[in-house]
């Protein structure tokens, strides 16, 4: 996906968010947000763009601050842009496939990680915009 095409799928009064569905064997690579309004909750590593920042970029700095891990842009596969409102903010969630695994990341900004598959997918409390994703991810059998 070029530049252009990534900036037509914003929405206007949303916050552009990026994230990447870290995938190997199956599974998919999760982690336990450790601050703020939703600490405790599992979500995929990622976060808001920065003005002038395209969406590749803001998730390869995501990657790097979050976990230190370092991703190249042709690694970044699209999968799709979810939208939800929260009580606070409205998003535009654009998710990216990344296959793995991840070389040793290291958690900053969460209390733990881990790889869920389909059986246990729902085991942990996820932030709300994204079940819809979890739900998505099983039905096309990208988790297994």
């Amino acid at each position: 996906m070029d530049r252009r095409e990534e900036f037509s799928v914003q929405r206007e009064g949303y916050v552009d968010v990026v994230a990447g569905i870290v995938l190997h064997e199956g599974k998919a690579f999760g982690a336990e947000r450790s601050y703020g309004d939703y600490e405790g909750f599992w979500e995929y590593p990622g976060g808001k763009v920065e003005p002038h920042e395209s969406f590749t970029e803001a998730l390869v700095r995501e990657f790097q601050e979050e976990l230190e891990v370092a991703l190249c842009p042709e690694d970044l596969t699209y999968l799709e842009t979810f939208y939800h409102e929260y009580p606070q903010i409205k998003i535009s969630l654009h998710l990216y496939l990344i296959e793995g695994p991840l070389a040793d990341p290291v958690l900053h900004v969460h209390h733990q990680a881990r790889w869920f598959g389909a059986s246990d997918i729902n085991t942990v409390k996820w932030l709300e915009s994204t079940h819809q994703i979890n739900q998505a991810l099983v039905e096309r059998g990208i988790i297994t």
